[in-house]
């Protein structure tokens, strides 16, 4: 009898060491799931993956669109740097300038075969224009986040040289409300969300979402050593889409782009400088709510730009808006 006895032990001892190594695995695999699990609540999936219903996500990785996953945060729209000063830049500091503070921060370039020069204190462009409008320029781009522009009612600076045979060129300012966003159906998460980007286009995007713009003339007088001086007013630059002017307090760029020349091609070799913003007109009224809370409340006021918190209390002050008693 003892042999069957022992083989029969032999078969138990063998199934319980089976079930043991079954366990084990069980114990493993249950404490897999449950480190991940542990993440994601019920449902047990990955930690890269939604937790589904009723489970609890903490990976920013995981699907949004899950129940009870995670839930992004919203995306909130940059806040434009407000120009204090008109002078936006002189080129003293060669293509880049402000500070991003008190000051909008930019940056000058050019594109399509164009070169840019500030070495000398000044924005010099050159190069041949070879196809069609757009396919060459030169701009003063604020990256990151559009500038507000809004305490000025327009844009001035000095030009002089060639910018094509008949001295004409075609002036852009672009504004967030007529920049195109990538995708027509944007995504939540978007950086147009961030940079102000409103134009939603279905078919053509360059049609659809187009800057506002004007075509400006250069006098043959006007020389690269002997520039002349050109002033504008947002409202002069027309038929953007869908916004007709710009919106001076969401500018992005400011862009030359030579017209489609009349032959094959044609040089460009012309010099920008000082490059600012044209003060608003005195209104010998009372202070608006642009600039009230710069002066301390409403006072006597002979221009709406003394926003720039130097005001006193009472009458404006004269270096705060150039003669006002």
């Amino acid at each position: 009898m003892l042999p069957p006895m022992k083989r029969l032990a032999g078969q138990i001892g063998s199934v319980a060491f089976i079930v043991e190594v079954f366990v084990g695995i069980s114990a493993s695999v249950a404490g897999c799931g449950s480190s991940n699990g542990g993440a994601n609540g019920t449902g047990g999936q990955t930690a890269h993956n939604d937790a589904g219903s009723g489970g609890t996500d903490g990976r920013a990785d995981a699907p949004r669109n899950g129940a009870g996953g995670y839930v992004p945060p919203p995306v909130v729209p940059c806040t434009p740097v407000v120009a204090k000063m008109p002078l936006l830049t002189d080129f003293s500091t060669g293509d880049t300038f402000g500070d991003g503070v008190t000051m909008p921060s930019g940056i000058a370039e050019a594109y399509g075969g164009l070169t840019t020069d500030t070495s000398a204190g000044n924005w010099h462009v050159s190069g041949t224009v070879t196809g069609n409008s757009g396919s060459a320029g030169f701009f003063i781009d604020f990256p990151g986040c559009p500038v507000d522009l809004s305490r000025y009612q327009g844009l001035e600076f000095t030009i002089g040289g060639v910018v094509s045979p008949n001295g004409r060129i075609l002036l852009q300012v672009f504004t967030a409300e007529d920049n195109f966003v990538q995708v027509a159906n944007m995504p939540p998460t978007s950086d147009d969300v961030v940079l102000h980007n409103g134009c939603l286009w279905k078919i053509d995007m360059y049609r659809e979402c187009v800057e506002p713009s004007r075509t400006i003339t250069v006098p043959a007088s006007a020389t690269k050593t002997a520039p002349t001086k050109l002033s504008f007013t947002w409202n002069q630059f027309v038929a953007g889409v869908p916004r007709a002017n710009p919106n001076p307090a969401l500018i992005t760029r400011i862009q030359f782009l030579p017209i489609t020349p009349p032959a094959t091609s044609y040089d460009i070799d012309v010099v920008v400088d000082d490059l600012a913003l044209v003060p608003l007109a005195p209104d010998s009224g009372t202070d608006t709510a642009v600039d009230a809370p710069a002066d301390g409340g409403a006072q006597t006021d002979t221009s709406v730009s003394d926003a720039s918190g130097t005001d006193g209390a009472g009458a404006d002050d004269a270096a705060a808006d150039g003669g006002g008693q």
